[in-house]
């Protein structure tokens, strides 16, 4: 499998790290499409304005169901509940 070499699972990781890390806060603590540099959902094409996206934060719920599967680290499993709620 290719992710049981280091430099590409730690590439998944850092990539799940973002997610954790773009993830907005509660009450509606989704994910967008777009981000500002400083973190901010942000405007895409002028029809697509600021907001959280429901395809977005299920595949980022996947995700990170995968890479706990990968890593057994529980700490990827602990946004997914306030995504859920």
């Amino acid at each position: 499998m290719v992710l049981q070499r280091d430099k590409y699972m730690d590439s998944a990781k850092r990539g799940a790290d973002f997610i954790i890390t773009s993830q907005h806060e509660a009450p509606q603590s989704g994910w967008g499409y777009q981000y500002t540099h400083d973190m901010k959902l942000a405007w895409g094409r002028n029809f697509e304005p600021p907001s959280l996206c429901v395809a977005a934060t299920v595949n980022n719920i996947s995700t990170l169901m995968d890479i706990y599967e990968l890593t057994g680290e529980r700490r990827y499993l602990s946004p997914i509940t306030s995504a859920i709620d």
